[in-house]
């Protein structure tokens, strides 16, 4: 995969955690607020599994 390829990938993957983090409406459903928990996991696991350091380093030019 090319780099432009890589950081485009990377890009959709940070855009689709940020949109379904803020697309979340509370409605005091305690099922939901679960959900919410676990989208707000996705957003820590992306830290936690590296993807964040690969798009940073894919947009400094310093791609592995």
């Amino acid at each position: 995969m090319s780099e432009i390829e890589q950081l485009r990938s990377a890009l959709a993957e940070a855009l689709a955690v940020i949109e379904d983090y803020l697309d979340y409406r509370h409605d005091g459903d305690p099922w939901t607020e679960d959900a919410r928990q676990m989208g707000e996991m996705r957003i820590n696991d992306y830290e936690r599994d590296g993807s964040l350091t690969a798009a940073r380093a894919l947009l400094a030019g310093e791609a592995a």
